[in-house]
């Protein structure tokens, strides 16, 4: 149904904030990453070609964003 609603609804999952971010740049970006709702977002087909590709004003994409995000957090695991 929200599958449904998402794609009725015309939303560009690929549009980006003043900043340069798109949804899945937010997403990615969390402390801890909701990963099934990034899927859900990624499984667009514009917000998945967007993935490696759109970069923020601070040249990131989500691809290195969720990277970082990934890697921070195996470096806090090893220090605890």
């Amino acid at each position: 149904m929200v599958r449904f609603l998402a794609a009725e609804s015309g939303a560009d999952f690929s549009a980006q904030d003043y900043m340069g971010n798109t949804a899945s740049h937010y997403l990615a970006s969390y402390k801890i990453v909701n990963k099934k709702a990034l899927n859900f977002l990624l499984s667009f087909t514009e917000a998945a070609k967007s993935w490696a590709t759109v970069e923020n004003e601070a040249g990131y994409t989500t691809a290195d964003l969720y990277e970082l995000g990934q890697l921070v957090s195996e470096v806090r695991e090893l220090e605890a």
